[in-house]
């Protein structure tokens, strides 16, 4: 039985960038050098804009049946069902600030500097961020689900992956910010009707929605962009 979460705003826990970016890169089979794709054995120098959206390796609340997640994420996904039990987490949307923090708490045990928070909102609301928090930038989602095209077809490809000759979208890839998110949701919103024109994209319910950062999580992006 599908059950809607109780508010449409709020926490993720997701992989910091550089450590998604590293994994893409260490990894031989990956070789296609499009958009802001990790090839091979490259560094996150190379291309100009660093992912910061929703779409980043982020902890669900039940245990994940995979031997290779480490304990301490296994951990945060029990803490996160407890939570989901008594109406203060859905899937990986976490409600609360306390809660965030008490969920970080257990899945950076194994590996502090894994995960960072986000916070999140549909493009457009009023709901107010928490303090220390930063707009970064819009993007089309799932939520609150997490998938993103942005992600998916510019970034990490995880799922449909992108077009090899890396054209069908670079008129909305050269519209990303530094956060490889669209400054506005009405080019987000153009970007998923071209996404979405393709066959071989993801369907899904869609919404535009408003990532936020902690501001020193994002520091690297600031720094490396003045």
């Amino acid at each position: 039985m599908y059950i809607e979460p109780l508010q449409d705003y709020g926490f993720f826990i997701v992989k910091r960038f550089a450590r998604m970016y590293e994994e893409f890169a260490n990894n031989p089979k990956n070789t296609l050098d499009v958009y802001a794709l990790p090839p091979f054995n490259s560094t996150p120098d190379r291309v100009n804009v660093w992912y910061h959206g929703l779409d980043r390796d982020y902890p669900m609340s039940y245990p994940a049946d995979d031997l290779n997640t480490p304990a301490s994420v296994t951990a945060a996904m029990i803490r996160m069902g407890e939570l989901e039990e008594v109406d203060r987490c859905w899937n990986s949307l976490i409600y609360a600030e306390g809660d965030l923090l008490d969920v970080l708490g257990w899945a950076e045990q194994d590996d502090p500097g894994l995960w960072e928070p986000v916070w999140v909102r549909p493009s457009g609301t009023k709901y107010r961020a928490p303090g220390g928090y930063l707009s970064l930038g819009h993007e089309p989602s799932d939520f609150p689900l997490g998938f993103s095209p942005i992600a998916d077809a510019l970034c990490f490809p995880l799922w449909h992956g992108t077009d090899l000759e890396g054209t069908a979208f670079l008129r909305f890839f050269k519209l990303l910010n530094r956060f490889a998110l669209f400054d506005n949701p009405g080019d987000a919103c153009d970007f998923l009707r071209h996404y979405l024109s393709f066959r071989w994209t993801e369907r899904s319910d869609w919404t535009i929605i408003e990532v936020f950062g902690r501001k020193e999580d994002i520091q690297p992006v600031l720094q490396r962009n003045r």
